[in-house]
Formats: C-alpha cells, structure tokens, sequence
C-alpha cells in the first residue's frame, strides 16, 4: 500500500510540475490534447460488423482484460456489472446493478472501453467505463437482416433473428432507425443436454377410475401423457409400449427444452439536426426487452404455475451543443436531458399468456409477457411499503390472503412423472416468488470546454440525477422473506478539468466532487433498561440511548413510548441516512520519449455509488417475520479507493502498434454483509447475529497487460494479453471476529483475447462495391476459483461452484480451487452476391467453432461434474420409495423387485391400489407400471435394475446439466441493402 501511494503521489507531482513548465511555453496548438492519456481499448465501426455477435457487450469480451461474468462485464478484475456505460454520451448505467438497456448492434460504429484512471469527466457509477457510439449508416439506405439456426438438425434451439435499419437525410439533419429482435424456441443447457432425457406433456395417455373411500365415490384421474422431448432420441428404440416407442406421436427435438422460449428486442431512433449557423441538436430513444421463460420441473404437470422474467429498458434523451467565442476563449457548450426506466418482473403467466408463449411462431413473441402481477395488476406505492412496514393488517401486501394461505397449497397427490416418484403438483397454486423490481432516473448534464489558450483547454461541468426505485419481492402466502420500498435517492457531481499539450508532452489535472443521499430511513429502538440484565444492579450505559435493530411494530406497546428518566420517549425511532460526499483528484501525464514511443502515467481517486438495492433492502421489513435469517441494508456512502497505470505505446511502422501497461486498482471499503451481534430489545439485550451491509472489504486487482494491433488495407487484427491478480481482504472484529485473503470469486488470473477482421472491399468501400467478410474473435482464460465444501452433507453434496457451501472443512479450501481454462473461437463469414440497392448477402456464424467441452461448473464437494455420493443418496430415497409402496400393497418381492404383471390384468388391475400411507391411489400404479415400460423391458415385471435406471435418469435430468457451456451452435442468413 506505501508503494501505491508513492506512485500516486509521484504521477500527481510529476504531472503538476510538468502544467507549470507548460503554461510558461510558447503558445502552440497540438493535436495531443486530443489523444487519450490512459489505456482505451477500440472496437472501430468495420471490425464490429465483422464479427459473430448479437450484442455490444458480446463484443466487449474480445478486447484486453474484459470477461463476462455472473452480474455483468469484468474489466481489470473490477466487480461485475460495475462498469459504467455510455451510449451517445448518456450515461444508462443503472444504481440498483440491474440489466440495462441492449442497443441494436447494426447501429454500433464505436465501441471504447476505458479500463485505466477515470478523468474528471468520468462518473461514479462505475470503476471503468464502455463508450458506444451509434449511428445510421449513409443517408438514403435501408437494411435488412434474417438468421436462423434450423438447419442445424439436434442442435437447433430455434433461433430466429431479425435486423433492420433505415437512414434517411432530412431537410436540415439526419435520421436513423434500427431494430433487432432474436426468438428462441428453448434454452441453452449447454453441451451434454442431449445426455439426458427431458420430458414433456402431449395429452392424456389414460384416464384412470377408481373409488376413493374418503370422498365416497368414483374418481377419475387423467394420467399425462409424457413424451420425450430433449435428449437422445435412441431411448425410444426398443421399448415394449408402441405408443411410447412412438414417443405418443411427438417430435424429439435433441437440443431444445420444451416450454423454456424467450425473445430478446431491441429498437433504437436518433436524429441530429442543426440550429442556427453551429448550434446542433441529437435526440436519441433506445427501448429494449428480455423476455423468458423459466425452466422449472415442478411446472411440469402444472402449467399454472410457469414462471417467466422480463426486462424492460427506455431511455429518451436530448443533447444541445453550441459554441462560443472565437480563438482563445473559445468553447463549446453542451446541455444534456435524459429519462431512463429499467423494469423486471419475476412471476407467474396469466393462463392465456402461458399457453400463447409456450412456442410462437420463429420463437419471437413481439409483445411483452403478460403477468398475473406486475405493476399494473397489482401496484406498488408508498401506501403498501408503509402498510408493509408497520404491519397493517388491513391493507393486503400480497395478491394472496396472508392470513389463510392454505387454499393456495400446491398438491402433489400422485406419482405422475416419468420416473413414478412424486416429481410435480398436479393443482394448487401458483406458488414461488413474486418479484418486481423499477428504476426511473431523470439525470440532466451541463459542461463547458473552453480553449483557455492555444495548448490549454479547461473543461468545467456538473450532472444530477434523480432516481425512482420500486422494488417488490414476496413469496405470496407468507411475508417470511418479503421486502418492499419505495425510495427516491439521488446524486450530483461537480467537475473541472484542464488539459496542458504542447510538443511531445500533455498533462491533464482534475478533480470531481460527487454527493450521494439514499434518504432511507431505517429503525432505532430505545434501550429501556436501566440496569445491565445478570450483573447484580450494574448500570447500563446505553440506557435512554437509541441503536440500530431491525424492528418497526415487533418493539412496541399500546402507546409505543417508554418514560426514561421522566422523559416520555418513543421506543421506535426512524432515522434518516446521512448524505455522503468524495473529493476525486485525478492526474495524467502522456509523453512522446521518441518518434514512435509513447509513455504514459496516470492516478486516480475512484469515488462509486454503492448499489442501492444493497441500500435499501430490508429498509421497511421486521426481524419477527418478515426478514429474518437474510442480509439487511446499511447506510452506504462511496465505494473508495485508487486506480493507477503506467505504459508505454510503440508503433510498428505505418499499420501496428504495441502497446504495454502495468494497473493496480484498489478499494478499501467496498461492501460486504457482515455478521453483527447487536442487542435484541424483546430479548433483554441479549446480542443477536444480524447480517448486515456493511464497508468491510478491501479489493484489490494488479496486473500486467499488454496488446498488439495491426491495420493495412483490408486487414484489421488485434491481441491482449493479461495477468492480473483479484484479491479480497476481510476483516472483522467482535464475537465473530475473522480475517481473511482470497482471491476474487471472479479472478481469471490469465486472459488472452484475439480479433482478427477481413474486408475484401479495404478502407474505404464504395456503396456499389460487393466484396467478402471475414470476422474471428478468439477468447481464452483461467478458470474461476471455488470453495471446497465439506462432505457428508446432502446440501453440500449438491452444490456447485460458486455456490454457498454449508459447512466447510478448513479455511484452506475457500476458494481454493479452479475450474478449467475457458477457450472460444467464434467466426463469421459472409459474401456479397451483389452490392448497392437490391443487393444480397449471405453469411454464416459458428460460435464455439473448435466444439470444446468448456466446464463452467464442478460439484463443490468432489471438483468434478459427477458425485455418485450425491447420486447414491438420491436415488436410495427414489428407490425406497418404490419398496414402501409396493409392500403395502403385497407386491414387492424378497429380491426387491415389483411385481406389475397382477395375471396378465395390467393397469385394470390398478383399482384397489393404495399409497403407502393407505389412501386410494390407483394412478400411482398405472405410472408404475408405464415407469417399468420405459426404463425397463415391458415384461410387467419392475426389476431392481430397472428400477435404479429410472431413479439415476431422474437424477440425472435433475442435476447433471448445466456443467458444460454452448457447443458448436451455426447460423445461417441473408441480408438486403435497398
């Protein structure tokens, strides 16, 4: 940390010293000041159309140090999903970390990343920042744009794609539209889905009559009729039942998991127009939706209770720009407005909708999902957050009745699944967790550049932002567990910078100012005890005193006040969070050493808004049942800590470059749930674990990185290598005090990337001029790190990397150790077979072109992608199952097996069949029996063999996928230019 700070304080005096000796140089105008002082990393317009991507961020994972992980980009090792993003100059970045808005990547023209020290000009939404630039293409064309993976054959997942732009010049400006929508018609399971069958339901395979005693008469059952779906289709070879050797009429369709389709839209509108002789206007909308619906086995029976997610994303925003002065002095003042929501929504279909978006047409539904509750059908305001937080039994905080949550149970009365266990709910419901979640922000920037002198720019400006958060998460029969706010936090910065150039050298000095208020208002409660409870009549020192504890009504009595030293004082009190507030300084130096070479240094203070979802959760809720057991919010200022790098750029003639750097980015207090012992009022005081966020980590990432880039002519290509090392340092104090270090459960400690692009029309192709396109992105990277859990324990049995282990046998096997080395080749190709209006293209993409076997998960216990102790333990419970109920029904034989045959009557033989508890359940042996026809030889009788084979397919549909990521998936397209 000395070394660090010595560094920073050298690149900040170096710097300075060197703007003085610059302001006493002869004036001069350089193009330098033009130039960035710290490592950006370009994707330029021609590479980008180039390349096998559906996205801007696909793209991003091909420059240098940049991964994709869980929660969003990596870059340099930060947090994921903590860069910050820009489109057009908006800044889109969310406060609560959510999904944000997806462009249509026809528009993308630019796409920069800066991973080193942020200028002044660079906000507190993120430790680095990607910059997209969007555009039309040339005024008076139209594009469109049709791909599919159908002729893929079992690989298939009914991928459908979609593209269209149109530019137009107006009378003053220009236009452009774009849009972008893909369907699927089933998840990726990754590679290895068609191990293991999947199952779906095509009709009835029987109805089953028989008397049950406790309601009095005849029932009638009808049983499903399950039909391979997802799998190999050889299962079906053989088997003894002509209808399900015919898989009941229905398609095997290898890849593809029924029922789990989504869409992806995207759309995007933009004009610029000037005003007056040099003012000029842009107005930019961008709307996006992610749509999908979730893969979850006990809707298998019940497709009531689908649940599906959304996402939804605008963003409408204005920009003026207008200059001033002529010559020294002179500038440009820009003025922008923008209002953005972000919407997600986590619940069941209506029945309709659910039926309607099982398999659409292309697999491309154009109008959102409709949920039973979401915004509309079921609001969420102020009123509910507060009737929620004072526990008002009047006012309903689910759309169930709390009170008497038992009409709503799911039932799981037979063993109607494939493997004749009890899998699914044959009625009831829907059950699971409701979640919706809205972010607004009204965010409004002015700044100014003023061109101080012929080698001096000085810029000055400042942003606010408003935001709206609305969050709801409830499991619908029960508050255990809920949380609902309704906030309005926000935050303004106020910067200045100024940029020295002049010869071979530019510095740029700056500082920010950056102020955030959550407003949340959080419970106190009063210590009302006078004496310390145990310790013979010792006076309490926090008597009359008031510290956090979360309990609004729990903490409470008639009047809600307590008499403290004859001062009547209320025993809840609300308290506001204070507003937090940073100064930022921030220093770049940027100097020539010879022709050719380029050195570079730069620090700064990094300044980022805490996630305020990690603010605000739990704001309303009550330890005695709401949120107890779950991870409470804090008051959270900045996330503070300091970026620095040092490099040096080399060019290689008149087409390459190399370029090397050294980084260190450390954060002292960033956020992390910590176990609390605080005193429980209802309890005397006695100290209770509470989990709260809290600045309690320090994070640190180091490295080296270096890049090669190459242009000339019709080639572009470019390769990063990084090495960086992701640590976390935690300390704690108290009952539960404890350090440690480890790495980053993120950390990829080796990166390599590679882009290679190829234009058979060069530079600068004309509109008429057909040609080839090649496009290639290469990624490879060490494997995530993960904690061994403990064996002998069912929960940890299961578990996977990067899954929370229960218990834990040493300190030493905390993310310890590492998933293999992740390596993709993607390629694109495409040739022109015409140019100009009418003309056609066709293209083809392979993503995972080499078919690797990527592991993206392990089991935690065994660090491999099976564990026959889980599987032992599993299959035991579905074979002792089989054995309970077959003895209560005389059919089990000494051996083990079961005796299905009942004298050549088959399921006729079903009516008096009992569960094992003794009630009437005659489906329970028809599903027997179709169990014994599928995963045996049909001759009615359910051996011991066959009957482990269905419990270890069952296992295996359950758990055995997932490990592996995408295999080789191809598309095909067509594109037309009018």
């Amino acid at each position: 940390m000395t070394l660090l700070r010595t560094t920073g304080l050298a690149v900040f005096l170096l710097a300075a010293a060197t703007a003085a000796s610059l302001r006493a140089q002869e004036p001069r105008l350089n193009s330098a000041l033009d130039t960035a002082t710290v490592t950006e990393r370009l994707l330029p317009g021609p590479a980008i159309g180039s390349m096998p991507a559906d996205s801007a961020g696909e793209l991003q994972y091909l420059l240098p140090g940049i991964t994709m992980e869980e929660g969003g980009v990596s870059v340099r090792g930060s947090e994921p999903g903590a860069a910050a993003r820009r489109i057009n100059g908006f800044d889109v970045s969310t406060g609560s970390r959510r999904p944000g808005v997806v462009v249509p990547i026809q528009l993308v023209r630019e796409l920069r990343i800066r991973s080193g020290p942020e200028d002044a000009t660079g906000g507190a939404t993120g430790s680095a920042r990607a910059d997209t630039r969007l555009s039309g293409d040339a005024p008076g064309t139209a594009r469109a744009r049709f791909a599919t993976d159908r002729f893929s054959g079992d690989r298939s997942l009914g991928i459908n794609r979609l593209e269209g732009t149109l530019t137009r010049r107006l009378r003053k400006g220009s236009a452009f539209l774009a849009g972008a929508v893909t369907g699927h018609s089933s998840i990726d399971l990754g590679m290895g889905a068609r191990d293991f069958p999947g199952f779906q339901t095509v009709g009835i395979d029987t109805t089953v009559r028989f008397f049950d005693p406790d309601a009095g008469a005849i029932r009638a059952v009808a049983m499903p009729a399950l039909a391979v779906a997802r799998g190999d289709c050889g299962i079906l070879d053989g088997l003894a039942s002509p209808r399900l050797a015919d898989n009941y009429g229905a398609d095997c369709t290898g890849d593809r998991t029924p029922g789990t389709g989504g869409t992806s839209l995207q759309f995007a509108a933009g004009t610029e127009f000037p005003m007056g002789q040099s003012s000029r206007v842009s107005l930019l909308t961008l709307r996006s939706r992610e749509s999908q619906r979730l893969p979850r086995a006990q809707d298998a029976l019940l497709p009531s209770n689908t649940f599906a997610q959304e996402h939804r994303s605008r963003l409408y925003g204005v920009r003026f720009e207008s200059p001033f002065g002529r010559g020294k002095g002179s500038g440009t003042l820009t003025v922008a407005l923008s209002r953005q929501s972000n919407e997600t929504n986590v619940g069941p279909l209506t029945p309709d909708d659910e039926r309607d978006s099982r398999d659409p047409a292309l697999g491309i539904r154009f109008s959102g999902l409709d949920f039973r509750w979401d915004f509309e059908s079921f609001p969420v305001d102020a009123a509910l957050a507060e009737a929620f937080r004072t526990n008002d039994l009047t006012v309903s905080t689910s759309p169930y009745d709390v009170l008497n949550p038992d009409q709503y149970s799911l039932v799981n009365e037979y063993r109607d699944g494939p493997y004749a266990v009890h899998s699914a709910p044959e009625s009831g419901g829907p059950l699971g967790v409701l979640s919706n979640s809205r972010e607004t922000r009204t965010a409004a920037e002015v700044s100014g550049t003023w061109l101080a002198s012929r080698n001096a720019r000085l810029i000055v400006g400042g942003d606010y932002t408003w935001y709206g958060l609305t969050h709801y998460q409830h499991n619908l029969i029960s508050n255990a567990g809920a949380d609902v706010y309704v906030a309005s936090p926000d935050r303004m910065a106020l910067y200045a910078e100024e940029r020295f150039g002049y010869d071979r050298v530019r510095v740029d000095l700056g500082f920010r100012y950056d102020r955030f208020s959550s407003g949340a208002v959080r419970p106190f409660v009063l210590d009302t005890l006078a004496t310390i409870p145990g310790s013979g009549g010792l006076p309490n020192p926090a008597y009359g005193t008031y510290a956090f504890f979360p309990r609004w009504v729990s903490y409470s009595d008639a009047d809600g006040m307590a008499t403290i030293n004859g001062q009547p004082m209320p025993l809840v009190a609300s308290r506001q969070d204070p507003s937090h507030a940073a100064w930022s300084p921030r220093a770049s130096i940027r100097m020539v050493a010879r022709p050719g070479t380029v050195v570079r240094g730069a620090a700064s203070r990094i300044a980022v808004m805490p996630d305020l979802h990690a603010v605000f959760t739990g704001a309303n809720s009550d330890m005695a049942g709401t949120f107890a057991g779950a991870t409470w919010g804090g008051d959270l200022g900045f996330i503070r800590g300091w970026s620095l790098e040092l490099g040096a750029r080399q060019t290689l003639g008149a087409h390459g470059w190399l370029d090397g750097v050294i980084f260190s980015r450390t954060l002292s207090n960033a956020p992390l749930p910590v176990l609390q012992q605080l005193p429980d009022p209802i309890r005397l005081g006695a100290p209770t674990a509470i989990r709260v966020w809290e600045h309690a980590l320090g994070r640190s990432a180091r490295g080296i990185e270096g890049a090669f880039g190459w242009h000339r002519g019709t080639v572009d290509l470019s390769l990063g290598l990084t090495l960086q090392r992701v640590r976390h340092n935690f300390t704690s104090e108290g009952p539960f005090a404890s350090e440690a270090i480890n790495p980053a459960p993120w950390e990829r400690p080796r990166l390599l990337s590679a882009l290679l692009a190829y234009d058979s029309r060069g530079d600068d192709p004309g509109p008429r001029e057909a040609g080839a396109r090649v496009g290639v992105g290469l990624r490879w990277g060490s494997g995530r790190p993960y904690t061994r859990c403990a064996s002998g324990h069912m929960d940890d049995e299961l578990a996977r990397s990067g899954e929370p282990c229960l218990h834990v046998d040493s300190s030493d096997d905390v993310l310890a150790l590492r998933l293999p080395a992740f390596l993709q080749l993607d390629v694109r190709a495409s040739t022109d077979l015409s140019a100009g209006p009418g003309g056609v293209t066709l293209f083809a993409e392979a993503r995972n072109l080499l078919n690797r076997r990527n592991t993206v998960a392990v089991y935690a216990v065994t660090g491999e992608t099976s564990n026959e102790t889980a599987r032992l333990r599993v299959t035991t419970e579905d074979l002792d199952s089989y054995a309970s109920e077959a003895q209560a029904n005389s059919v089990l034989q000494p051996g083990g097996d079961i005796d299905l045959r009942f004298a050549g009557a088959g399921t006729s033989a079903c009516e008096s069949w009992t569960a094992s508890n003794g009630d009437a359940a005659a489906p329970n042996c028809v599903a027997l029996v179709r169990a014994e026809q599928r995963w045996g030889n049909g001759d009615g009788l359910f051996a011991r063999a066959e009957q482990q084979a269905a419990a270890d397919a069952r296992f295996n549909e359950r758990f055995q996928t997932g490990f592996f990521d995408a295999p080789r998936r191809v598309r095909v397209g067509l594109e037309v230019n009018f």
